[in-house]
């Protein structure tokens, strides 16, 4: 928008100098046409002088002696009309500028200013020409009367092409006030485009103070936006954990294969054949494993096939005694439901649910599950937008509410073996 303006402040200011330059035209055209009048004016005067010249070499034959006089006086008008072929050239040089100027509308002008340009040259040339001739009248006007003759017939001829120079002049005028005209035609327009131009600008202004206070609101709708999309995503992750844990559908499945006794027998094929059979019946299930009582991992990590991990290292083996979920499960003797958090081997949004495995009373080892928390159909770009957001501590709270009432339910008696 700023740049919008700053061009439109170029283009008033070049459509102002257009129209001070059109009006500079009209005034040059205006004096170009006075000139051409003056013109045409010394060109008539030149006509009756040259008349007269005409009459005087006539009577020139009843005395020689007046002859060289009178030849003297015509010198003079030659130089007289030598003169006016020069300020005629100019005018028609001034005229071509004039037309040049005009461009278009000029042309044809143009044209007409080129040919009176060609003319008083000509009127030049037939001037140098007379002069030559009036002294040869001086040399030999005592010796040949003829040369008197033909001295009248060169003045004839001159006043002739003083003749066309006028009708040359009358169209340098003529044509001079049509250039004018359109030249103020021209000075008009421009002033209407400045008036316009400055309305532009003006409704410019107005857009661009609007525009500047619709960016200001749409900023700040976008951080109600944002922050209205965090709530909605934090509701998200609370919907799927409900839909898991209060629901028990997810603990259900856990406590019911930690009592199977392929399970509690800790018979490392038969643990992970039943932990695939669990995997193929739920989908909400990320990964299963499970240890001895001392934390040490028996299995190898059961994924669903799709499942890929970040981890390629196998995790059976390892010592998990140190982790919460483990801890958890073996100091209540219970199930435990971790937070949610990021899992390190698939980056999904998890939580784990860990059970000890009884046998004979006697705790032999933990299953865990990771469960994903969108899982069974949860929508894979509520997922991608839930990244690197935690639940608050009273959805938690909450999640865990729901827990511990599905947890109130003797789960000792439902392990216990016949």
């Amino acid at each position: 928008m700023d740049e919008t303006a700053a061009a439109m402040d170029g283009m008033l200011t070049t459509i102002q100098g257009v129209a001070r330059g059109a009006e500079e035209a009209a005034q040059a055209a205006a004096e170009a046409r006075g000139m051409a009048q003056n013109g045409a004016a010394v060109v008539g005067r030149s006509v009756a002088a040259i008349g007269d010249v005409s009459r005087l070499a006539a009577s020139l034959s009843t005395g020689m002696a007046d002859l060289g006089r009178q030849a003297e006086s015509i010198g003079q008008v030659m130089t007289v009309i030598s003169d006016i072929a020069d300020q005629t050239n100019l005018l028609a040089l001034n005229a071509a500028i004039e037309a040049a100027r005009a461009g278009e509308a000029g042309r044809g002008f143009a044209v007409v200013a080129d040919e009176v340009r060609k003319l008083a040259e000509k009127t030049m040339q037939a001037t140098r020409e007379v002069g030559e001739v009036i002294t040869s009248i001086q040399t030999g006007a005592r010796d040949n009367v003829k040369s008197v003759e033909e001295a009248a017939r060169a003045v004839e001829t001159a006043t002739g092409l003083a003749g066309e120079s006028r009708e040359a002049l009358r169209e340098i005028v003529s044509l001079s006030d049509a250039a004018s005209g359109r030249v103020r035609d021209i000075s008009r327009a421009a002033e209407d485009e400045v008036a316009a131009g400055e309305g532009i600008k003006s409704a410019i202004d107005r857009i661009r103070e609007v525009s500047a206070k619709t960016t200001e609101g749409m900023l700040r709708s976008s951080a109600t936006i944002e922050k209205l999309g965090g709530e909605i995503e934090e509701l998200l992750k609370l919907n799927g954990v409900f839909k898991l844990i209060g629901q028990g559908t997810a603990q259900d499945a856990v406590e019911e294969a930690a009592v199977n006794p392929d399970m509690t027998d800790l018979a490392v094929q038969a643990m992970e054949r039943l932990m695939r059979e669990m995997i193929s019946r739920h989908d909400f299930f990320e990964l299963l494993y499970a240890t001895d009582a001392s934390g040490l991992q028996l299995t190898e990590n059961i994924a669903p096939p799709q499942f890929r991990s970040k981890d390629s290292d196998s995790a059976k083996g390892k010592n998990w005694s140190k982790r919460p979920w483990f801890l958890g499960a073996m100091r209540n003797g219970d199930t435990h439901i971790s937070p949610i958090y990021l899992s390190e081997a698939s980056g999904e949004y998890c939580l784990t649910i860990s059970t000890p495995m009884l046998r004979e009373g006697r705790i032999v080892g933990v299953l865990a599950a990771d469960i994903k928390v969108f899982g069974g159909g949860a929508d894979g770009a509520s997922r991608q937008q839930a990244e690197g957001r935690q639940l608050s501590s009273s959805s938690l709270r909450s999640v865990r509410s729901v827990r511990s009432v599905r947890s109130v339910r003797s789960v000792r008696s439902v392990r216990s073996l016949p």
